[in-house]
This record gives structure tokens, C-alpha cells and sequence, in this order.
């Protein structure tokens, strides 16, 4: 049976659910030993936006979820950062052996790969990132969720960063290879 609730009902009903979670919250944060928290009188689903009992603003599953990832690619870029910095000192290291031409070359081109990765690709990454959540979190003092460039633009931030993923993991790969190669190559021809 499907119950309709309109008008005064509607808020009588929310401010009832609201005193049975306030009183749930309450239990739960007693100390041991004093009340026992009993489980909650609904089952758990996906929340609309809507102000809570404390009056702030709850999240729609879709923009939390779309939330973690965008921080889980800035987490991600913090790293990379890191990994770059590794590699540079390592390409740095080599300097000091004795490498043909050729072979400082390659040293010097990976060495601009990396400055070019860290200064700008990367760079360029976080600040889209960074935007991406500033644009959510104007969404949300707005409180205009329907707003549709959030949404559009989340898929395609998505996909770029997860290329550059790719790409990252290849120069990573590429990287290791050649300062290996490059440190056993000890020749002194020039």
C-alpha cells in the first residue's frame, strides 16, 4: 500500500523522522556501557538532495561518487608528481658517468620529458581537477543541481585523466628502461 502525504502531514512526517534519527544519533554517541544504539527504523537507500537534521545540505550519491573520483585523480597527480621527481634525480645521477653523445642525448631528452610532464601536463591536470571541484562545490552553495555542466563535463575530465594514466605508466616504463640501460653503458667514447 502506497501512502500519499501532503501539506502539514508532509512536515509532521519529516519532523518525526528527524526526532527518531536525532534520537538514534544521540544513543550512538553515548558512552559505553549507558544506552545501547538500536538499528535504524528504515532500511538505508540512496538519499535525494535534501538539508538534514542538522540543516546542511546532503549529497546526491551520484555528485558524492563523482566527488571521490575527482579526488582520487588529484591524489593520483600528487603521486605522479613524486614518481617524476624520483626519476629526475635518478637522470640526474647519470650525468655524473661517462656517456657518449649519443647516450647524454637520451639522458637530456627523458630529463625534458620529465620537467615537461611535471611543470606541464600534470599541472595542467590538477587545475582542470581543482576547477572541476570548485564547480561542485558552487553547485552546492547554490544549491542548483540541475545544473547540466557538471555532469557533462565530469565524463570527459574522467576519461582525460585516465589517458594520461596510460600515458604516465608508459613513460614510467620507458623511463626505467632507459636510465637501466643508460647506468650499465659506462663508455667513455666520444
Amino acid at each position: 500500500m502506497i501512502k500519499i502525504i501532503t501539506g502539514d502531514n508532509l512536515r509532521q512526517h519529516w519532523r518525526a523522522a528527524a526526532k527518531r534519527v536525532t534520537k538514534i544519533i544521540v544513543q550512538q554517541n553515548k558512552p559505553h556501557g549507558e544506552a545501547t544504539a538500536r538499528a535504524l527504523p528504515f532500511e538505508k537507500k540512496d538519499m535525494i538532495s535534501i538539508t538534514g537534521v542538522t540543516n546542511n545540505y546532503v549529497l546526491q550519491p551520484a555528485l558524492l561518487e563523482k566527488h571521490a573520483k575527482t579526488l582520487a585523480w588529484l591524489s593520483a597527480t600528487v603521486l605522479w608528481k613524486s614518481e617524476l621527481a624520483f626519476f629526475q634525480k635518478q637522470l640526474e645521477g647519470l650525468s655524473a658517468l661517462r656517456l657518449t653523445r649519443e647516450e647524454r642525448s637520451e639522458a637530456n631528452h627523458f630529463q625534458n620529458l620529465v620537467l615537461f610532464y611535471t611543470v606541464e601536463v600534470i599541472e595542467d591536470m590538477r587545475k582542470k581537477l581543482r576547477n572541476h571541484e570548485s564547480k561542485l562545490a558552487r553547485m552546492l552553495e547554490t544549491r542548483s543541481e540541475w545544473e547540466t555542466q557538471y555532469y557533462k563535463e565530469h565524463g570527459g575530465l574522467m576519461d582525460e585523466a585516465e589517458a594520461l594514466s596510460l600515458r604516465f605508466e608508459k613513460l614510467k616504463g620507458d623511463l626505467k628502461t632507459a636510465i637501466a640501460k643508460l647506468a650499465t653503458e659506462k663508455t667513455i667514447d666520444y
